[in-house]
């Protein structure tokens, strides 16, 4: 009898010892939760949007006078809402599964490529409207008649529309005298200020340096000429002033590109620049950035 209470209280022992033992012991880890079967094919279809967003904004940058203030807002809106979406996968998920399909690096480029979208896209818009009002303000200070006049100055030189061939010497002659026409009557409205920015903008085209630098004189010699924007678009004293650094740079003309470029970041630290890019699509580019590289070429030629 009392060696089955020992055997009994040993056995008691030893399952509140086990008991104490499993307690002890962590919880199993929660098991993660299933990425969606079709996360793939919503990144496929992610890229494919966002390639042909790429697309459109360059498109909208070469056009002139294209709607540039609502190009890409549809797009930009669904890639944001697919973003937000993609973003709560994560969030639910854990960023490890995601980095086993090698997604995240993506996601991270997409959110930098919306960014920027969207800042392109807002700044072109608020170029568009500040040539608007430009427009207007000179109506509203002049009458038509400037109106009528800078259609007809604008011409094959100023890439404007249903402009005069080269070949036709009296419309060529009419455009000539209602530029003159501008300069002498209008000398402070907008509308000259437009002409021969489009103008010094076509010269940097044609790589005519000295051109630029005649028409650049001339708009910074006029205060109200300092924000003057172009119909397609381009805000042209900055646009000028980066043309003119690259070809002082290879003249050897270094004092006069660094004090443009000093110019640059004081006057239009926030703006947008448009360039060439590599396969000749024009390129919306921050100041901050181009002025870095300009004094990187700077820096190169003086090697």
């Amino acid at each position: 009898m009392k060696t089955e209470r020992v055997a009994i209280g040993i056995a008691m022992v030893a399952l509140v010892v086990a008991a104490a033992s499993w307690l002890r012991q962590p919880p199993p880890p929660p098991k993660a939760p299933e990425l969606p079967a079709d996360l793939d094919q919503r990144f496929s279809d992610l890229r494919s949007q966002v390639d042909r967003l790429r697309r459109d904004v360059e498109r909208a940058a070469r056009a002139p006078g294209a709607p540039v203030a609502s190009a890409g807002g549809e797009e930009l809106a669904a890639l944001q809402a697919e973003l937000a979406r993609l973003k709560d996968i994560i969030q639910s998920t854990g960023l490890e599964q995601l980095a086993d399909n090698g997604q995240l690096r993506f996601l991270s480029q997409l959110q930098d490529t919306v960014a920027a979208a969207e800042d392109r896209r807002d700044e072109r818009g608020r170029l568009v409207l500040a040539n608007r009002d430009q427009h207007q303000m000179d109506r509203d200070r002049y009458g038509a008649r400037i109106e009528q006049l800078y259609r007809q100055a604008q011409g094959p030189r100023t890439g404007g529309p249903g402009g005069p061939a080269r070949t036709d010497e009296a419309a060529w002659r009419d455009m000539e005298a209602a530029f003159q026409t501008l300069l002498e009557e209008y000398p402070d409205s907008y509308a000259t200020g437009m002409v021969m920015a489009e103008r010094a903008l076509n010269s940097a085209m044609e790589m005519n340096t000295e051109d630029v630098e005649v028409y650049y004189q001339a708009l910074v010699a006029n205060e109200r000429f300092s924000s003057v924007v172009t119909d397609r678009g381009f805000e042209a004293v900055p646009a000028l002033q980066s043309f003119l650094v690259r070809s002082y740079i290879g003249e050897g003309r270094i004092p006069e590109a660094q004090g443009l470029i000093a110019s640059m970041e004081e006057n239009y630290g926030d703006s947008l620049v448009a360039e060439r890019g590599a396969q000749g699509a024009l390129v919306m580019r921050p100041v901050s950035s181009l002025a870095q590289e300009l004094r990187g070429a700077i820096s190169g030629a003086n090697r």
